[in-house]
């Protein structure tokens, strides 16, 4: 497969991919600072990147069921992102697709996450597509801001643990997790080797972007 992508593995066209879709989670408090949050993949829960931090949520675009419904509303990049965020924030079953219910997208936590989206409380940005530089495996990275109280109160139950590791969420504080600071030190605190590509390309980007991302939900999107 490399000597056949030899002369340019961007070039998409050339093959088919399976994309995978990892959110870069920011918390804003209302004085304008940032936090983020990491999902400790651990070894035998995880088909790829066992042993690595990456972006919490994080998982393949693909249906959340058989139904032939399913696969014409959950072709869509938002709504994988929702999925995910149930599932590894909150706990809930993954949607494996191996049955034929639909995902009710109009009932919590997905009614939430669409309102805070409209409100302008949760803004989401999306920075382009990826290459793993090992695998060739292609991931659409984006990222969330919630203003913290629309965080505290959709993620009022956010798990540890998840099926597939551990919930990097730094202190809670009432049960609240907070996550880490998205500054420098933080991001550079974090151990290089452990680290998979989607989050360090993800926190590199908000960092360089970070004044954009965290301007709030009165200034004007860029």
């Amino acid at each position: 497969m490399r000597r056949l992508l030899a002369d340019d593995p961007l070039l998409l066209e050339g093959r088919v991919v399976l994309p995978a879709v990892g959110t870069l989670t920011l918390r804003r408090t209302p004085d304008g600072q940032g936090t983020f949050f990491l999902l400790y993949r651990e070894a035998g829960h995880v088909a790829t990147g066992e042993g690595t931090y990456g972006p919490l949520p994080a998982g393949m675009v693909q249906p959340a069921s058989f139904s032939p419904l399913a696969h014409r509303q959950d072709l869509d990049l938002w709504r994988t992102v929702m999925r995910e965020y149930n599932e590894e924030l909150l706990g809930a079953p993954e949607a494996r697709g191996d049955s034929g219910t639909e995902v009710d997208y109009d009932q919590p936590p997905y009614s939430l996450l669409n309102a805070a989206l409209a409100d302008g409380s949760l803004r989401v940005w999306c920075l382009g597509m990826a290459l793993e530089p090992l695998n060739l495996a292609v991931c659409i990275l984006t990222v969330a801001v919630f203003e913290a109280d629309t965080f505290d109160t959709i993620f009022a139950e956010a798990v540890e643990r998840n099926e597939e590791g551990i919930v990097i969420s730094g202190p809670r504080s009432n049960g609240t997790i907070t996550g880490l600071p998205l500054d420098a030190a933080s991001v550079n605190a974090l151990p290089p080797s452990r680290m998979s590509s989607p989050a360090a390309g993800l926190l590199q980007l908000a960092l360089l972007h970070r004044d954009v991302l965290l301007s709030g939900p009165d200034h004007p999107q860029a």
